[in-house]
């Protein structure tokens, strides 16, 4: 799969502390992290000073608009139908979720 999302643009959707970060900026530039925590998106910030991370709830993610990542990464504890509706609808027609 590394090869097929390779240079593709990537959402870390419950990107928490940002453990899974570095290994999906080996894929890609093109990244988004996003957490409900203003907190965690602080650490992941400080963490990896230029990389992109904003704060948004995982049910609700119509500001980034239908289509527009070839990869949805989410991993949750908490991991809501909604959430997963929303993270599809992200990803775009024959990306990843």
């Amino acid at each position: 799969m590394a090869n097929e999302v390779r240079g593709r643009r990537i959402l870390d959707l419950g990107v928490g502390g940002g453990r899974t970060t570095p290994h999906l900026l080996e894929l890609t530039a093109d990244y988004l992290g996003v957490d409900y925590s203003p907190e965690l998106i602080a650490a992941c910030q400080a963490k990896f000073p230029g990389v992109r991370f904003e704060q948004g709830d995982a049910r609700t993610l119509e500001i980034l608009g239908e289509g527009t990542f070839d990869l949805v990464f989410f991993r949750s504890r908490a991991s809501t139908t909604s959430a997963t509706r929303s993270g599809s609808r992200s990803s775009r027609r024959c990306g990843t979720f």
